[in-house]
């Protein structure tokens, strides 16, 4: 009866962590951020270019990815191969000359944390066309959206995430719960299925995270899961060389773990136990370095230092979560109360001593990856990391109480040396064995001690402590699909490529967008329109820019007729960030002038 429901409860647990995960699961992009494009996105070419060339801030591997050249009908042109002039340069050669037009690039690359990056740009060739027109910028979001990921790839690849770090809990948390608390609980049924359980799910869950890189990567459905081609271009990629040493890891691991389980063990074999632990320490210390080395530790600034705080952030939850699951389901519910006063004190310093490392580690990794409190505002990661701060501290708040009642339950006997002298007839040897059971009665001693209840009350807090753990982990599954947040906040500083403003009055609008509106070299594309909507060509237009709070005077901008309404300026260089002051004199007849003035931001 207890076990059945004990099974439902683990069901409906995990059931609804799958569902969370399902719920929130979506192709996630940008991890690397794109920091140029040759050409720029918008820019004029009075000539076709002899490649395309993306460079981002990290590397990155294009075997799963492609950069694609369309014309302004959305007909793919003939291009090379993609190459990697350098580990951040992706780059494809443009095979024949491009006549004059306005021409849309796609591209998709796998960031070094394994995660996709998306994106595209226009630009033109000649000035017979406008690159930054509505119309051209929808073709690109069309054709962008064409090679984005499925959402069925996205929701199967999130839940493999959540097993991974599951697994890797139940797995080092029950070994490591044997062999340093409870050595003749290799004799349990239930914590050699724990333990077997945690193999067997980390195994299936690193096959499937492997297989599925490849649609996730290349943005196929979960038909392409088997595809020859794409499993090989999964091998060549760095997370799939780090999930290929995870397997093999765990393959080792299994005799270690069959000589582990294979109970009763023998006593007097000493040197052989050393030798066991030294194996399963250094193969478990490596299996959940592959995590780091898989995700967001591996990459960005302090990557050393990040890869250890990782491990040891991992560890430690594997440590605690793992430890409760064994404490829940096989010592509270099979030692006697005896047992329990060793096993529980013990497990109760290990779990404060990795709560503090969970605490500094995550610290450290939450300035790391968040970068300020802006990220907590305006990006993903940061709002789900306040989710997990907050379970966290839940979590906190229970394993608390959890160990107030341990103390409580399990305290130890009062020492002699401080036994109180009594009169004569008095007991003299009196020490503390077991709290009294509340509300007991005096008229039952039966009822003085009661290890039911005491069982009972400890078993509830430590399964609520493993159902926190558990949303816990959901959200770290989240987290490592969400971009971090000092990325995120980079990605929006450089996304759209580019910037613009309309200047109005009475007579006559001038939109303006600046091509790719940061500083060095930029491209304005500019259209004049009546305040109708309506294009009008004005007899002349002139353009300055000027930053008057810095004391910059007024830049002419030289712009050149591209069509009816339609002007451009190329190659104008901007000098510094900042709002800087447009003002545009449009001459509509020989004796009337109309002069706007707006702002625009550079980056």
């Amino acid at each position: 009866m207890h076990r059945a429901r004990l099974v439902k409860r683990l069901v409906f647990v995990i059931g609804t962590a799958a569902a969370i995960i399902i719920a929130s699961a979506t192709p996630v992009f940008a991890h690397a951020v794109l920091l140029q494009t040759s050409p720029t996105a918008g820019q004029v070419l009075l000539k076709p270019p002899r490649e395309v060339s993306l460079r981002f801030d990290e590397p990155v591997e294009a075997s799963l990815g492609a950069v694609r050249l369309y014309d302004s009908r959305g007909r793919r042109l003939d291009t090379g191969a993609t190459t990697k002039p350098s580990a951040q340069v992706v780059a494809v050669p443009v095979r024949s000359s491009l006549p004059g037009g306005a021409y849309v690039v796609t591209w998709r690359v796998i960031s070094a944390d394994s995660h996709p990056v998306q994106g595209s740009f226009t630009f033109q060739v000649g000035t017979g066309a406008n690159a930054t027109a509505p119309a051209v910028q929808a073709l690109a979001g069309n054709l962008l959206s064409k090679t984005g990921g499925s959402k069925a790839v996205g929701v199967v690849y999130g839940v493999a995430r959540w097993l991974v770090f599951a697994a890797l809990a139940l797995l080092i948390g029950s070994v490591a719960f044997v062999v340093l608390i409870w050595p003749s609980g290799v004799r349990s049924r239930r914590v050699r299925a724990l333990v077997w359980t945690g193999w067997t799910a980390l195994v299936v869950a690193t096959l499937a995270s492997f297989v599925l890189e490849g649609p996730y990567g290349a943005g196929l459905g979960l038909s392409a899961v088997w595809k020859p081609s794409v499993i090989g271009d999964v091998i060549d990629t760095h997370f799939g060389h780090v999930l290929i040493v995870r397997l093999l890891l765990l393959v080792l691991a299994f005799p270690l773990l069959r000589t582990m389980l294979r109970a009763p063990q023998d006593p007097t074999s000493r040197r052989r136990s050393t030798r066991w632990r030294v194996a399963a320490g250094v193969l478990a210390a490596g299996v959940v370095l592959t995590v780091g080395l898989a995700g967001h530790a591996d990459v960005g600034s302090f990557v050393p230092l990040a890869l250890i705080s990782d491990w040891l952030h991992l560890s430690a939850m594997s440590l605690w979560v793992g430890g409760l699951v064994v404490l829940a389901v096989a010592a509270l519910a099979q030692c006697d109360l005896d047992e329990l006063d060793t096993i529980v004190p013990r497990f109760s310093q290990i779990a404060l001593t990795c709560v503090c490392a969970l605490i500094v580690t995550g610290a450290y990794q939450t300035w790391r990856q968040v970068g300020g409190l802006e990220a907590f505002r305006r990006t993903d990661f940061g709002q789900l990391l306040i989710i997990k701060l907050a379970i966290f501290a839940v979590l906190l708040i229970v394993a608390t109480r959890s160990r107030a009642i341990t103390q409580y339950l399990f305290r130890p006997p009062i020492p002699d040396a401080e036994l109180v002298p009594v009169v004569s007839g008095g007991a003299d040897d009196y020490t503390l064995e077991r709290p009294i059971r509340p509300h007991a009665s005096d008229d039952d001693p039966d009822e003085m001690f009661d290890d039911d209840y005491e069982r009972r009350t400890l078993r509830r807090m430590v399964g609520f402590e493993v159902v926190l753990a558990v949303a816990i982990l959901v959200v770290s599954a989240l987290l490592v699909n969400a971009q971090p947040g000092r990325t995120a906040l980079k990605t929006l500083a450089f996304s759209g490529g580019s910037t613009g403003v309309t200047l109005k009055s009475d007579t006559i609008w001038v939109d303006l967008t600046f091509a790719p509106g940061t500083v060095g070299a930029n491209d304005i594309h500019i259209n004049t329109l009546r305040p109708s909507g309506a294009l009008i060509t004005p007899l002349d237009l002139k353009l300055t820019l000027d930053q008057p709070s810095k004391g910059i005077a007024p830049l002419d901008v030289p712009v050149i007729s591209a069509g009816p309404g339609h002007y451009i300026a190329t190659g104008v260089t901007i000098p510094l960030t900042g709002r800087w002051r447009v003002t545009a004199r449009a001459l509509l007849t020989p004796i009337d002038e109309a002069t706007v003035v707006g702002t625009v931001d550079i980056r």
